[in-house]
């Protein structure tokens, strides 16, 4: 299976690497250490998990970057993006790099963590997220990311410019973006000062599956709370 579409096929893999996927039913041609007979069976891509608890370090008592990398391994899981809300939580560069130094000695697979901010240094948190745009401009959870830096610095009518861009790449989801993406367009037109588009977007969030107390309450009063921010 590769690209959403499925097929009869060999996969030859030369040193872990595969180097040809051959249409049809018939052995490849070559000299092969071994063959797999994998008839019946699905062959995927190795999947990518942007969303994990390894809660290392402090919560090892549950799991460790050792034990749950291991179990992504032979889950068919081969890259990971791992949660700041461990103990203590990342939220520092010097943490961040603590987490990187750990996985490089202990983890079967690939890996990445997330960064929390905590509102307390937004400026190098922008710089920072500003990066991760520059390098990949049609990624939407970063043009989210960077988007809501700015809104919570109060620049909304810059982040307006952002979360246009999220909303517009934000095609990995079947039903469009995301309700997390469309919430904070809404939020972020309502501090524009477009009331009406700001409803338009909470609504399609709710209707995505955003948290429905909260939505709700900003479509019926047409207001952001300030501790919604």
């Amino acid at each position: 299976m590769e690209e959403g579409c499925s097929r009869l096929a060999s996969v030859v893999v030369d040193d872990d690497i595969i180097t040809d996927i051959i249409d049809g039913t018939e052995m490849p041609r070559g000299n092969y250490d071994k063959v797999v007979d994998a008839t019946g069976c699905i062959v995927l891509p190795g999947v990518i998990d942007d969303h994990v608890h390894f809660r290392d370090p402090g919560l090892t008592q549950k799991a460790d970057i050792e034990t749950e990398s291991r179990a992504a391994a032979y889950g068919g899981v081969t890259s990971y993006f791992d949660m700041p809300n461990t103990k203590p939580q990342t939220t520092t560069l010097e943490a961040l790099d603590d987490k990187m130094e750990e996985a490089a000695r202990r983890s079967h697979v690939n890996y990445a963590y997330y960064l929390s901010e905590l509102r307390r240094d937004l400026k190098r948190a922008e710089q920072m997220s500003f990066k991760t745009v520059q390098a990949e401009p049609t990624n939407a959870t970063y043009l989210d990311t960077y988007a809501w830096i700015l809104f919570l610095q109060k620049r909304y009518d810059e982040a307006r410019a952002y979360i246009d861009r999220a909303l517009q790449n934000d095609t990995d989801t079947v039903n469009g973006p995301s309700a997390v993406v469309i919430g904070h367009a809404g939020d972020i037109y309502c501090m524009c000062g477009d009331t009406d588009r700001a409803v338009e977007l909470w609504q399609r969030a709710l209707k995505a599956g955003g948290d429905k107390a909260v939505l709700t309450r900003k479509i019926k009063t047409k207001k952001l709370k300030i501790e919604e921010q």
